[in-house]
């Protein structure tokens, strides 16, 4: 009796763990939790970031003796002294800045890899059923040749598509594997893992009341229009240092760094209006997509029925089901886009700056 209990104990962990291991699921979130902790640019970034913290406070212990309040209360010292406090003070608002984004960047490269791998899933579900088609293909022609009625010309053509279908399902699966290996290494994840991942994604058309007021809104808080307007106010700050007795030198770095905000805002804004518009396109797209999902079940529905009832085969099916399957794929995949353009649109310096 104790044997028997023993062997029972063991085999329920068995299955426990078995059933653990086989229904774990990650989702993007998670994903993204995992990226922020194991990133080396978001820990680069981090460790800048208390450095310059550590600058500036340096900064203002070095120079507060040289700073002497006047019968207002307000504090004056030697020009030098207050320029390296400036710079101080902007060197660490820039390291938080760089912080910020590259934790964007890494949240918008895990959207990237992980929808990677869902549409690689999608093909390989597709390549699947192409590879079941073209096997029952060939197995009706050999059939019919046997019979004498095919020609060994139509058994060669079907081989060959059956040969091709098998190819292309070992290459998308070859795909997937890669795109795995390519999500679980950026995530800190052993690369063998094969978390299963949410494939349906709810869609939701994007509205925004003014595009070009909510355009001009992102590109103020991108961080290149910050740092570009914050380096004007550097330049402005520290201007009349000393070697520049006449002014002509902070004239000429007003004057570029007025240069740089223009061009770095109107880059982002193209940048910016391209995303909303490429929104638009997909939204357009991915409403055909839908009505043609729609289509392509009935009839999915009807070759079923004609099967069961006699009056359809299964090769009938089967193509219902690769062209259902495909038109869910194209609804899938245009659902992924646009999920990562609104993100991308929120903040499209995090779209140029993350890693494919």
């Amino acid at each position: 009796m104790l044997l028997l209990f023993l062997m029972m104990f063991v085999s329920i962990g068995t299955c426990r763990a078995d059933a653990d291991t086989a229904g774990s699921t990650l989702t993007v979130d998670q994903a993204i939790d995992l990226a922020l902790k194991n990133s080396h640019t978001v820990k680069s970034a981090d460790l800048a970031l208390q450095a310059a913290n550590i600058s500036d406070d340096q900064a203002w212990e070095g120079v507060a003796s040289a700073l002497v309040p006047d019968a207002n209360g307000q504090y004056h010292g030697p020009v030098d002294s207050w320029n390296a406090i400036y710079m101080a003070d902007y060197n660490l608002e820039s390291a938080r800045k760089n912080y910020d984004s590259a934790v964007e960047s890494v949240r918008f490269s895990v959207y990237q890899k992980y929808y990677a791998v869902v549409n690689a899933l999608d093909n390989n579900d597709a390549q699947r059923l192409a590879n079941q088609q073209a096997a029952e293909k060939y197995k009706i022609a050999q059939l019919r040749f046997d019979l004498g009625l095919d020609t060994r010309l139509n058994v060669y053509q079907s081989q060959q598509q059956n040969v091709s279908a098998q190819s292309n399902l070992a290459g998308s699966t070859e795909s997937l594997d890669q795109k795995y290996i390519a999500l679980m290494e950026y995530i800190g994840l052993p690369k063998t893992d094969r978390p299963a991942l949410v494939r349906e994604l709810a869609y939701t058309p994007f509205k925004v009341d003014n595009a070009e007021t909510k355009i001009a809104d992102i590109v103020k808080d991108s961080p290149g229009v910050w740092l570009a307007d914050r380096s004007l106010l550097l330049t402005q700050q520290t201007s009349g240092s000393s070697g520049d007795y006449y002014g002509q030198l902070t004239d000429i770095n007003v004057e570029k760094a007025d240069l740089t905000i223009i061009t770095t805002r109107d880059a982002m804004t193209q940048a910016t209006r391209n995303i909303y518009y490429g929104i638009l396109s997909v939204e357009e797209s991915y409403n055909n997509a839908v009505a043609g999902a729609k289509a392509a079940d009935e009839a999915l529905r009807v070759a079923k029925l004609l099967y069961e009832v006699g009056m359809g085969t299964k090769l009938d099916v089967t193509a219902a089901e690769i062209a259902a399957q495909s038109a869910h794929q194209a609804v899938d995949s245009l659902s992924y886009q646009h999920a990562i353009l609104v993100m991308a649109f929120e903040k499209p310096w995090a779209y140029g700056g993350a890693s494919n």
